[in-house]
């Protein structure tokens, strides 16, 4: 689940476990890490049913995956808490394998450990409404005062941040997904018409006269614009339309951005601009109404 996209299903899967954790007194503990950057090392606690931090230890290593590992190794000491709970989906993993760091290896040679049962919590939740105390960001906030106090005895700033990386095919691909998108999604009070002009739009399919000319010569003999008489190519066409008086707004910038937009007023811009032209031109285009207001 993203963590900016299903910010919903995350908060209702968080606040069920801790009901669960709450009601049912279970004996859980939740584990986290954070960065040291001045001694390349992170910061591993283990949090009680109260948010108080019970165990921490320093893991000298630039990898989160390993100091994960470490953490719940940390919390898997406790022979009376069987339940421990990591925002790390690849940490839980890696630990149901038997596939673990050398740091969580040797913490679990320290005594015999019993059957442990591992869960995964969505992290940075903050405190979510009508439910218990999150103990996963009790225990994200102990691992940050451990580092924090340490780099301001040292005399250092830090600067804290999230260095968990996508670890399934899946968290992989939406990363890309996510993060290369330009075009945002069309407004939900656009209609069906409009929200397919936007699309053709921004995947630059819109009919033109200068591309239909190409395919269908016979048909459309006129490749140029009326107005200027430059090639009327999709860049172009909306930009000739007889409604823009401002000249500012007659910039290939400003409608570039207009289609990147996610607000509902310039989306609508863009689709009224390019049907008006298109219309007026006897291009094959859907006809738009005008959104709902508001």
């Amino acid at each position: 689940m993203h963590p900016e996209r299903n910010v919903g299903r995350r908060k209702a899967m968080g606040a069920s476990l801790l009901r669960l954790i709450h009601d049912d007194n279970k004996r859980a503990r939740f584990v986290d890490a954070s960065f040291n950057e001045q001694r390349a090392a992170l910061a591993v606690v283990v949090a009680d049913n109260e948010g108080m931090i019970v165990n921490a230890a320093s893991v000298q290593t630039d990898r989160l995956a390993v100091a994960e590992h470490a953490a719940i190794a940390l919390a898997q000491l406790d022979k009376c808490r069987p339940f421990v709970y990591s925002d790390s989906k690849s940490a839980v993993r890696a630990l149901e394998k038997g596939s673990v760091g050398k740091f969580a290896c040797r913490i679990m040679q320290i005594c015999e450990l019993l059957e442990h049962y591992l869960g995964w919590f969505p992290s940075h939740l903050e405190m979510i409404e009508l439910a218990p105390l999150n103990l996963n960001e009790s225990a994200l906030e102990g691992a940050r005062d451990l580092t924090l106090h340490s780099a301001l005895r040292n005399g250092v700033a830090v600067l804290l941040e999230s260095r968990k990386s996508p670890s399934t095919y899946n968290e992989v691909t939406k990363y890309y997904l996510f993060n290369h998108k330009v075009y945002g999604l069309p407004h939900p009070k656009l209609n069906s018409a409009q929200a397919l002009t936007l699309h053709l739009l921004q995947t630059c399919t819109y009919p033109c006269p200068w591309r239909l000319n190409m395919f269908f010569p016979e048909t459309y003999t006129e490749p140029y614009c009326m107005d200027s008489g430059n090639l009327a190519t999709l860049e172009h066409m909306p930009l000739c339309s007889e409604r823009i008086e401002d000249p500012a707004i007659k910039d290939a910038s400003w409608w570039a951005a207009g289609l990147r937009s996610p607000v509902l007023d310039d989306q609508f811009w863009a689709i009224q601009q390019a049907d008006y032209v298109g219309v007026r031109l006897g291009l094959p285009v859907w006809k738009w109404e005008r959104p709902l207001s508001g």
